[in-house]
């Protein structure tokens, strides 16, 4: 992180000297991209914010855009009433355009910000709205979110049977082309999942397969991971395999 923090603060020297419309646009845009991959969250919506006051008077779509990312990160950093401003902003304007991929992502993006402020109900009927849009034009990989998230909200709704039917669907969807932190997202949240339900052999195997295709080990969800590994190995009396996994979730 501080290498890279050190290298775009380089950049940012160059783009003071150029001081140029353009110039800054690809800055931001740039060091957004890069602080969101580390999840230093902060910092992405410090420079977000400065990007999208270039664009927040226009009608382009990426003005839209940028506030579909706003969205995300406000979430991110437990402000999902900022976020539902914001989706809930750039709904009507991908519905006029027909744009009815992102029109799904965004009930999706809906669903998950009500989801994480204990709305459960709410959080159903967006979802399933999102569903019904994709069928327009259909995208894999906003139904993989769509159905996953479906199954998380019942399983709030204490609707076990339901949320497991959505975990399977969600994962019969993947295939080789997914990208890899979706299959790993998708495994992580069935193994959770299974934990609740305290059926701690399947929540080992999903944990262990969303293990298998993470990409990354310092970030939320291989956390999670660790933390499902832990808990589902101490029930099943594996002491010493808890305590490892719980060493390496605590750091």
């Amino acid at each position: 992180k501080s290498r890279t923090t050190y290298y775009v603060n380089l950049a940012l020297t160059e783009a003071q000297k150029i001081n140029s419309e353009k110039t800054w646009k690809e800055f931001y845009e740039r060091a957004v991209e890069i602080y969101t991959d580390m999840d230093a969250l902060d910092l992405a919506l410090d420079y977000l914010l400065k990007e999208y006051d270039f664009y927040k008077d226009s009608k382009g779509l990426k003005r839209f855009e940028l506030e579909n990312k706003l969205g995300i990160i406000n979430a991110r950093l437990n402000n999902p009433e900022k976020a539902l401003d914001y989706f809930k902003g750039i709904l009507p304007h991908y519905k006029k355009e027909e744009k009815y991929d992102l029109v799904g992502k965004t009930y999706n993006n809906i669903g998950l910000a009500y989801l994480s402020i204990e709305k459960p109900d709410s959080s159903l009927y967006f979802l399933q709205q999102g569903l019904k849009f994709i069928e327009k034009d259909p995208d894999l990989n906003v139904r993989v979110h769509l159905k996953t998230n479906l199954a998380r909200s019942y399983a709030a709704l204490k609707k076990d049977e339901l949320a497991e039917r959505n975990f399977v669907e969600a994962t019969e969807i993947l295939n080789e082309s997914t990208n890899p932190g979706i299959i790993t997202w998708v495994n992580t949240e069935r193994a959770k999942f299974y934990l609740t339900t305290e059926n701690y052999e399947k929540a080992i195997e999903f944990a262990e397969k969303a293990q298998s295709t993470s990409l990354s080990k310092n970030n939320f969800i291989y956390a999670q991971i660790l933390r499902v590994l832990s808990i589902a190995q101490f029930h099943k009396g594996n002491y010493k395999k808890s305590a490892e996994y719980f060493n390496l979730y605590d750091q």
